[in-house]
């Protein structure tokens, strides 16, 4: 950097040209003229390329199952090793290539479930201002002394001290 502030000094204020500067320093003249002209001497980030994965011709395929198993019972849900044996499967048929290992699976499976997890946390701040209510009514059976009885509820709770009123 030293170099180049030097060479941008001579030209600048002394206002030799590139070709007496590149006599004087020994640099080349393409070299002085770059670091005159360059007004950015920043490094430039290099572009990090996005290679194609073993598991993206499988990718949509198995975020399918997983969205499907949102509807199915816990214990009938697909296990990452049920996932690389149905995918043996379909390589079996010919519906598939197959190219990925058991352990390519379970971190395709673990990225996915991060994907379609519907489990998001929200949390709304609660206000609760002095004097409010919340009121709600319904009817009620209830038993009193062995007999059955139909009636209704009236509820109010105060949200700021949470006290309740309740009559049936």
């Amino acid at each position: 950097m030293n170099q180049i502030y030097d060479i941008r000094l001579i030209h600048d204020m002394e206002g030799k040209s590139i070709r007496s500067i590149a006599r004087e320093t020994g640099f080349d003249r393409t070299t002085i003229s770059k670091y005159v002209n360059q007004e950015d001497f920043d490094p430039d980030v290099p572009i990090k390329q996005k290679r194609s994965r073993k598991t993206d011709p499988y990718r949509a395929l198995v975020k399918q199952w997983l969205l499907d198993d949102f509807k199915a019972p816990r214990k009938q849900r697909h296990t990452a090793q049920r996932v690389y044996d149905r995918l043996l499967e379909l390589h079996k048929k010919g519906d598939l290539v197959l190219k990925a290992s058991p352990r390519t699976i379970r971190s395709l499976v673990a990225e996915l479930r991060e994907e379609v997890k519907q489990e998001t946390v929200v949390y709304l701040p609660l206000d609760h201002p002095t004097g409010e209510a919340q009121i709600d009514f319904g009817e009620l059976s209830f038993y009193e002394k062995g007999v059955l009885y139909q009636g209704y509820l009236f509820a109010m709770t105060f949200p700021y001290s949470d006290a309740k009123f309740v009559q049936i």
